[in-house]
This record gives structure tokens, C-alpha cells and sequence, in this order.
């Protein structure tokens, strides 16, 4: 038995601030995300050591 498994892919991801509560756009690029079983992007950013 086969199944079907779908792939999201996405180009560079550069988070650099918070969005704000409403901001125009957001759901729509959330569900187009969420459609794939995988989800895979680029990370772009610096993970300080803060302990």
C-alpha cells in the first residue's frame, strides 16, 4: 500500500523581530505552511547564548 506524504519548502527564513498581533498576510502564508505532512525552510539567524 502506498500513501502520499506532501513536502512544503520554503526559501530563506530571517527572523529578526516579532510580527505584530494583526499583520495583513500572515494566515494565509500559516495555511499554505501547514498544508505539507513535512515542513522545511532555511534558517537565516543567530541563536545567542543567553544562560
Amino acid at each position: 500500500m502506498r500513501t502520499k506524504m506532501t513536502i512544503t519548502a520554503a526559501g530563506d527564513f530571517m527572523h529578526y523581530r516579532m510580527l505584530p498581533p494583526r499583520y495583513d498576510g500572515f494566515e494565509e502564508v500559516k495555511a499554505f505552511l501547514e498544508r505539507g505532512d513535512v515542513r522545511f525552510f532555511n534558517l537565516e539567524t543567530v541563536f545567542p547564548d543567553t544562560s
